[in-house]
């Protein structure tokens, strides 16, 4: 039983209650200052602990002072540290398991990572509901003491979606979603939801109306029968109903019959149309975090010596002992080098810097990760994706962390915590067997996670939204900065006057780079957080992330984002439905005899696609004497 109260919670008369701290024990964190007046022994047990090196977050630690029994709830590592979701989380779970072996009868518990810790009431409520519903302990949970900037159900005007994902498990399955919840005071706060077992429909001809020979492009609603099942049972429910229960076929094979319709569409586009957008329909600008990453070449490692993340006022930039070994003061150093090559930036964007100085290049990326969860853009963007986010994985994987455990969002249940990354095919094969390569810029990748943000490749969205203008003559982060903002990236030309003038203005090429990362090391973390600000700067005067590709999109995945055919398909489905059809479904054999005996240019004209020819092309770098290009020099007729 869950009962919410106001008041002092050191008034309770529970047989237990919680005390929030932080793990270093900081009385500058305002509950365990007033605590520490009521149980002054429970304030040494905890230094005590500290001393020892005991203390963690994701833990609980129980103390019984004068027959009163104190659960001691770890919030953060610093007294400034945002709570994370995660280890609120976390210690919710450990707390119900302990009062569930130790019978306890009653609790009094504080509104955890509230206030200073900048989770809200409404979220963390939810919480404690989801995990004690039905719970034999009575939990009296306490509200904020301060609730001016908390909000309730009273106050909600409606939901959005900014995206959804899909996880399936058995013949269970979840849809997480990314939401923003609208105010009626004109706030928009990002929320993460579950979605357990949505029901989605799937339509089969009625008997009477099996009279056709050929797949039809949609068919009368009133000539179909409609059936809902989750979408982890939707083959098999699928082929029960077409008559063939068991046989193993995927669904692109079931959809071959003549008889089946509206199965195409994703349970996540028909969650976001049907839940959010028919319901409340309501939009709101995306909002933006940029990822860059450096990797050693000087050593020729390759390994990540600078990873930054930032997000408007919130920049967060990660290296390695290993890269800043020998600079004294490398925290102190990169604060002033900041503020001296970027102070511009930092006060019009009132941006606060935080720096972490990593053990392995893995638990740099890591803890950039964890700033995006903590964050919770709508997007994450990184120019080139497939460089910067392989690298990322590469580090993890190499250090073993489990990337499903580090992409995945806190509220996301064990056994759906998975993570993936697909690089998009660099050839286009069309349904009569044509190929085309395809340009770098045209690859739309994708990180398949289930997080409060989604992973875009800022280069190839520019190019996309601008694609009927025809290419531009370069796609680097420089020139475009420099063409559509008049700005360049950070260059450090009056550095280079006198220490190698032969580099100034040439920080495309691996000997500037080399040279930086040997001799300037602190600067070289600053030109990669510029990098990122450059992006998101761009992307506030164009517009691409922040408001066309959310518009273009409507209700279907991002990942279909640079296929045309798929977001037609999903627009189709609701148009055709306003009709009273529904539309049908793409089998695996779409081409008959007909087709057959079309004409077509195939086998008239032959181009030879670029990835058949051999690695052979003209070594025209001039750092890298001995590397083919991807230029060639070629003549056939």
């Amino acid at each position: 039983m869950i009962t919410i109260e106001k008041g002092d919670i050191f008034n309770a008369t529970t047989e237990a209650i919680v005390l929030p701290f932080t793990t270093d024990v900081s009385l500058q964190y305002g509950f365990l200052k007033e605590s520490k007046k009521k149980f002054p022994e429970n304030y040494e047990f905890l230094l005590d602990q500290r001393k020892q090196n005991m203390l963690a977050i994701k833990q609980i630690y129980v103390n019984k002072v004068n027959n009163e029994l104190i659960i001691n709830f770890p919030v953060a590592r610093r007294h400034n540290q945002r709570c994370n979701l995660g280890w609120l989380i976390a210690g919710i779970t450990q707390l119900r398991n302990y009062l569930m072996k130790n019978h306890v009868r009653s609790i009094a518990i504080p509104a955890l990572g509230t206030g200073t810790g900048t989770l809200y009431w409404y979220r963390v409520k939810q919480l404690f509901e989801r995990a004690f519903s039905e719970f034999e302990t009575h939990i009296i949970l306490y509200e904020p003491r301060h609730m001016e900037n908390e909000f309730t159900e009273d106050d909600i005007v409606g939901f959005e979606c900014k995206h959804a994902i899909a996880r399936l498990k058995g013949k269970n399955d979840i849809v997480f979603v990314k939401e923003k919840i609208h105010l009626k005071d004109k706030r928009v706060i990002p929320n993460t939801r579950l979605w357990h077992n949505y029901q989605r429909p799937f339509w089969v001809t009625k008997e009477g109306f099996r009279n056709h020979n050929e797949k039809k492009e949609w068919e009368e609603e009133r000539k179909l029968e409609k059936f809902m099942i989750n979408q982890a049972q939707l083959t098999d429910k699928i082929a029960t109903v077409l008559g063939r229960p068991g046989a193993d076929l995927s669904l692109r094979e079931l959809s071959n019959s003549l008889w089946l319709y509206g199965s195409d569409i994703t349970v996540t586009a028909l969650l976001k149309r049907e839940e959010y957008q028919d319901k409340y329909n309501l939009v709101s600008s995306n909002t933006l975090a940029v990822i860059d990453i450096e990797t050693d070449v000087a050593n020729r490692t390759n390994e990540i010596i600078y990873i930054s993340v930032t997000s408007k006022d919130r920049v967060f930039l990660a290296s390695t002992k290993k890269f800043l070994a020998g600079i004294p003061n490398p925290e102190e150093q990169l604060q002033n080098a900041f503020e001296r090559y970027l102070g511009e930036y930092k006060e019009k964007r009132n941006i606060n810097l935080e720096i972490f100085i990593a053990d392995t290049p893995a638990e740099a990326c890591y803890e950039v990760i964890q700033r995006c969860h903590d964050w919770q853009p709508d997007f994450v963007g990184v120019w080139n994706v497939n460089f910067d986010l392989k690298k990322i994985l590469e580090a993890l994987k190499k250090e073993n962390y489990d990337v499903g455990e580090v992409f995945s969002d806190p509220i996301v249940p064990d056994g759906f915590r998975t993570a993936r990354y697909i690089e998009a095919p660099k050839i286009k094969v069309k349904a009569d067997g044509t190929k085309t390569s395809k340009n770098a810029t045209e690859l739309w990748h994708t990180m398949d996670c289930a997080a409060s943000f989604y992973f875009v490749d800022n280069m190839v969205v520019y190019r996309t939204l601008r694609a009927a203008k025809g290419n531009e003559s370069s796609y680097k982060l420089n020139d475009v900065l420099d063409n559509k903002l008049g700005l360049k990236k950070l260059h450090f030309d009056e550095i280079l006057a006198e220490k190698a003038p032969h580099l100034a203005g040439k920080d495309s090429t691996l000997e500037w780079h080399i040279f930086m990362q040997k001799n300037y090391k602190i600067e070289y973390g600053i030109y990669n957080i510029f990098d990122c600000i450059g992006v998101e700067l761009l992307d506030e005067k164009e517009g691409d992330i922040r408001s066309v590709m959310g518009a273009l999109a409507n209700h279907s995945d991002f990942s279909k984002f640079a296929s045309q055919p798929r977001l037609l398909v999903d627009d189709m489905h609701y148009e055709v439905k306003e009709d009273g059809c529904i539309i049908g479904t793409t089998g695996s054999k779409m081409r008959n005899e007909i087709d057959e005996m079309t004409l077509t240019l195939r086998d008239w004209i032959t181009t030879l696609p670029s990835f058949l020819i051999s690695e052979d092309g003209a070594k025209i770098i001039e750092e890298l004497p001995d590397q083919n290009s991807l230029c060639y020099v070629h003549v056939a007729d």
